[in-house]
């Protein structure tokens, strides 16, 4: 199914054209903000929540540090990322993160809008054109936020030219069924 250009996702908001349109004013202005929303309460079902990324008890948004290619090493054994999420650019023997033990989300800062996922214990380097996200609460599978996040992203037109700054990812929303039934969903590939 699909609702507009996007396919229908229970756990997506929408924007609705008339919640940007300003129909309060005496003289009828048309001007539409697209940073503008009527905040509504979602509709939740029985067990689900509504969560922020802005919710540093619920996450820990970073960004990565700025590599060039000398700093690459063809022995090394740390894939390095960067905007591309799907392919090292190279590899180094360097770390920033410390911590291994939770999976981590990772997504694109300035290139095509991608998300992916790094399995728990599984190493890699962050340019600066990366950010990555360490779910704090075990309430909540990583693996399932991926597609819901990228498809927020597409939704909130973040691309080449819309960065996906940490400002702007902490905008995003979503609503979460009870982990139970976030682990029974089928994944996205990686």
């Amino acid at each position: 199914m699909k609702k507009g250009y996007c396919l229908e996702n229970k756990y997506v908001k929408y924007k609705k054209l008339e919640d940007m349109i300003s129909w309060n004013t005496k003289e009828f202005n048309l001007t539409i903000d697209i940073n503008r929303q009527i905040t509504r309460t979602p509709d939740l079902s029985k067990g689900e929540r509504l969560i922020s990324l802005a919710d540093s008890s619920l996450f820990d948004l970073k960004i990565g540090k700025r590599i060039v290619n000398s700093q690459l090493e063809e022995d090394g054994s740390i894939p390095v990322f960067s905007a591309n999420v799907q392919t090292p650019f190279g590899y180094i023997n360097d770390e920033i993160i410390d911590d291994y033990s939770t999976p981590y989300i990772i997504w694109g800062i300035d290139g095509d809008w991608q998300v992916g996922f790094k399995e728990k214990g599984e190493k890699f380097y962050p340019t600066d054109h990366l950010g990555y996200i360490k779910v704090l609460d075990k309430s909540i599978d990583p693996s399932f936020l991926v597609p819901l996040i990228e498809e927020q992203g597409k939704l909130m037109g973040l691309s080449r030219d819309n960065r996906a700054s940490i400002k702007k990812m902490k905008q995003i929303e979503l609503i979460i069924p009870p982990y139970q039934e976030q682990i029974n969903k089928p994944k996205k590939n990686k």
